[in-house]
C-alpha cells in the first residue's frame, strides 16, 4: 500500500467529479440579506450580497467564517454567525472496474485548516 500525500488544489480536483459541493444559506434569523466581504474580515470590503432564500456554493470553511461563491460568480467570505453549511446528498459511486486503482480520500477538519489524505492500495494482479 502506498500513501501520496497531495496538495489541497489537486485534492480538490480530484474530489470535484465524485461528489456534489455543500452550500451556505443565511441562517433563519436573517431579515435580508447576509453581507459577503473581500477577505475573512469585518474590516474587508463587501463584494456582495447572499439574499434570504438563496444559496451559495461552499468553497472553504475558516474560523468564523465560509468562504463561498454566490450564483452570479462572485467569490467571498460570509459569517458562520449568520449562515449554516447545508450538505449535499453525494451521487451514487458506480463499482471499480478491473483494472481501476482502488483509492480513498480522506478530509480531516484539523482547527485552523484542512488536511486531506489518499489512500491507495495497488491490486495484486498488477
Amino acid at each position: 500500500m502506498r500513501l501520496f500525500a497531495i496538495t489541497v488544489g489537486v485534492a480538490v480536483l480530484l474530489a470535484a467529479p465524485m461528489a456534489q459541493v455543500d452550500s451556505v444559506v443565511p441562517v433563519d434569523k436573517v431579515v435580508n440579506a447576509v453581507i459577503v466581504r473581500e477577505a475573512a474580515s469585518i474590516n474587508s470590503e463587501v463584494v456582495g450580497r447572499l439574499h434570504k432564500g438563496e444559496q451559495a456554493t461552499l468553497i472553504l470553511a475558516v474560523p468564523r467564517w465560509y468562504r463561498v461563491r454566490l450564483s452570479d460568480g462572485t467569490e467571498g467570505f460570509v459569517s458562520k454567525a449568520w449562515t449554516t453549511r447545508v450538505a449535499q446528498s453525494a451521487p451514487a459511486t458506480p463499482a471499480a472496474t478491473l483494472g481501476d486503482p482502488a483509492f480513498t480520500v480522506h478530509f480531516l477538519d484539523v482547527g485552523t485548516g484542512d488536511q486531506q489524505r489518499i489512500d491507495c492500495a495497488e491490486a495484486a494482479d498488477r
